[in-house]
């Protein structure tokens, strides 16, 4: 037997499968049907969204490297090196600090502990950041692995002597580019920003206490390798 299904836009699948239901009226073969049918749509929803995602992701990458120098790095460049950090699953936890925090000040400090991929290579990011009555500075020693960054003086915190010894060179060869390394850091920052800050998990995630520490230390660490 054929399911018939009711026409629908995208960003209407939950009605349309609501309908569809209504539709096989307990048949259970008409309601296989429907169960092939939602895990189908369910895929090719996420592929487009992801698509989707993806493009916007292209153009904040390419769109960072424009400061430099050197001048943009191409589209296509760029998507292979979004591919690399797409190997991996990326997260970051984000944690109020109670021991860094002070309510008699106005002041509070959340820190991130997290982690992200590249080329299938795992690499670790943390640190802190305090927020007192609109000040937002560095707390405590903050690193990012595989960009070389590391900077425990809040002054300091966007400063090119901040980096050293990234690993920017292994991942042009890996992705096959021809981009410079200032031009993979500033795409490979500009892609965790986002990348991190989907998979923001912990009570300080999303900016709960008023500061969001995943893109706070990433625009320090923008600075530095622009």
């Amino acid at each position: 037997m054929c399911l018939k299904l009711p026409l629908f836009t995208p960003g209407d699948e939950q009605e349309a499968a609501e309908e569809a239901v209504a539709y096989a009226d307990g048949d259970e073969e008409e309601l296989s049907s429907l169960a092939a049918f939602a895990q189908a749509l369910g895929r090719e929803v996420k592929r487009q969204r992801r698509e989707a995602g993806n493009d916007e992701l292209l153009e904040k990458m390419v769109s960072a490297t424009s400061a430099g120098e050197e001048g943009e790095a191409s589209e296509g460049d760029m998507r292979k090196l979004l591919s690399l950090l797409r190997e991996g699953k990326s997260e970051a936890r984000c944690s109020f600090s109670e021991a860094g925090s002070c309510m008699s000040s106005n002041r509070v400090e959340v820190d991130l502990e997290g982690f992200f991929h590249v080329g299938g290579t795992r690499y670790e990011i943390s640190g802190g950041v305090s927020n007192e009555e609109g000040d937002v500075t560095l707390s405590g020693m903050t690193t990012v692995g595989g960009i070389g960054y590391f900077c425990e003086d809040d002054w300091m915190k966007g400063k090119s002597e901040c980096v050293s010894d990234s690993h920017a060179s292994q991942w042009a060869e890996q992705a096959g580019v021809q981009m410079t390394e200032s031009q993979v850091l500033r795409g490979v920052v500009s892609a965790l920003e986002v990348l991190l800050g989907e998979t923001q998990v912990g009570d300080a995630k999303d900016s709960n206490y008023g500061v969001d520490p995943v893109q706070q230390i990433l625009e320090w660490v923008g600075e530095a390798v622009a």
